[in-house]
């Protein structure tokens, strides 16, 4: 019998966060003004590090993941 599967990336295919909106605000709060581009730019370098110093970090819940961020 052939088996066949289906995989699905959950970050920002099945589930978003709009992470880069919030911090955009937080930024032009602080009176700091970047390109919605740029943070976004960010934020993928970040999780493409994580995902490979920190096999399946990104999966945990938040009080795992944020110690794994503060503990790098």
């Amino acid at each position: 019998m052939k088996h066949t599967y289906i995989w699905f990336d959950i970050g920002y295919t099945l589930l978003y966060q709009q992470r880069e909106k919030i911090y955009d605000q937080y930024l032009k709060e602080q009176n700091i003004h970047l390109p919605i581009q740029k943070i976004e730019e960010a934020y993928h370098y970040a999780d493409k590090l994580f995902m490979r110093e920190y096999p399946g970090i990104l999966g945990t819940k938040q009080t795992i993941f944020f110690h794994g961020i503060w503990a790098w």
